[in-house]
């Protein structure tokens, strides 16, 4: 594939270079007659070529919705993924509603959520997106670490989670974790989950509760 320095090359020249390289590699292990070639580029043209598109630096791009009730949120997140190469903010919403729509209107690799919003939360939204959209990622942004929260939100289906206190790094980072494939779960957000799985039954609901009612002032 070209370097960024030089002259887009056109997919039908790109193809058939994906398929040539096929047919020399076949042709180290056995010899191929003329009729085998053919029949070899018929088959490996488009899908080929649409394996190593999907893998190439150049088309990894993820596009991406971001959801959040402050427009300064959602402003902030812009400017500090404006200069990140591989994602790309595609639609903005205030809610969960309004992340629906967007998800019916743009092809969306990840979405960027905050939890506690009106209309519908994160928590819905979530279970909206695995059920309509299986193969959109999300990735949940919240004030707070609370064990019932991210316990829903687990269950709902999100790759990964992090608090809004985190830097444009671990942003970053949590981003390309699940864009390849990955879940990324913030440091406190981690520990919150490992104190939900060693702790007594009893404490965590007692701490749900006193949480629940910290939520509701969010």
């Amino acid at each position: 594939f070209p370097s960024h320095d030089t002259p887009p090359i056109s997919p039908t020249y790109e193809k058939a270079v994906c398929t040539e390289m096929v047919i020399q590699l076949l042709e180290k292990f056995q010899p191929l007659t003329k009729t085998d070639k053919s029949r070899i580029r018929i088959i490996t043209s488009e899908n080929v070529y649409a394996l190593l598109k999907q893998n190439s630096p150049m088309h990894s791009t993820s596009r991406l919705l971001i959801v959040d009730d402050y427009q300064m949120l959602l402003d902030g997140i812009r400017a500090l993924l404006q200069d990140v190469p591989n994602f790309q903010i595609v639609a903005e919403a205030y809610n969960g509603l309004q992340a629906l729509e967007q998800l019916a209107k743009h092809e969306i690799d990840i979405v960027l959520t905050d939890i506690s919003m009106p209309d519908m939360d994160g928590i819905e939204l979530t279970k909206n997106i695995k059920k309509d959209y299986p193969n959109v990622k999300v990735l949940a942004l919240s004030m707070f670490s609370e064990q019932q929260t991210i316990r829903e939100m687990v269950d709902a289906g999100i790759s990964g989670y992090i608090l809004k206190n985190t830097g444009k790094q671990e942003l970053v980072g949590a981003l390309t974790k699940i864009a390849s494939g990955g879940i990324f779960f913030g440091d406190e957000v981690t520990n919150e989950m490992m104190r939900m799985m060693t702790q007594p039954e009893k404490e965590q609901e007692k701490k749900t509760v006193v949480n629940l009612t910290y939520r509701d002032w969010e």
